[in-house]
């Protein structure tokens, strides 16, 4: 418990003392104990595991996780910029993770599920000639590395 809370503990049980009622005040005091003792227990217990929505970053501090976080099927955290590998994608190409803008229309050749919120994209374009060439995935279905893409190429039957 640190200074603060001892203060605070302290303050409420002079507070009890002087309560003029017919409330029990040993047991008030008893409950006041018992919530102290939670207190430094849940203040120094270490997390195994944290709790759902969270994360033990390398200090050990728990953290909120706020919003999602990109993920590879090979269960990968991936950041905007960083390239993935999908089985299905053209090997030359290179794709890029990026946020799945919410007005992107469907495409029947490279389809995206509605829940999707990150793809893996890539995209080619000649202004003189105007070729495009273009691939998008969702970065759930990429992987973290070409040897894990390819293997799960193979492994498809």
């Amino acid at each position: 418990m640190n200074e603060h809370d001892a203060r605070e503990v302290e303050r409420i049980r002079k507070r009890v003392y002087n309560i003029n009622c017919s409330a029990d005040i040993r047991s008030l005091l008893s409950i006041i104990d018992r919530l102290n003792a939670a207190l430094v227990v849940a203040n120094t217990e270490p997390f195994d595991t944290p709790p759902p929505g969270h994360i033990i970053d390398d200090t050990g501090v728990v953290r909120k996780v706020l919003g999602t976080l990109p993920l590879t099927a090979d269960g990968c955290v991936v950041m905007m910029g960083e390239e993935v590998f999908h089985p299905e994608q053209d090997p030359s190409f290179h794709l890029e993770v990026m946020p799945l803008h919410p007005d992107t229309e469907p495409d029947k050749d490279f389809p995206i599920p509605e829940d999707c919120e990150y793809i893996g994209h890539y995209s080619y374009y000649e202004r003189d000639t105007g070729f495009s060439q273009y691939e998008s995935y969702d970065v759930r279905s990429c992987y973290s590395t070409s040897e894990a893409a390819e293997a799960a190429r193979r492994e498809k039957p």
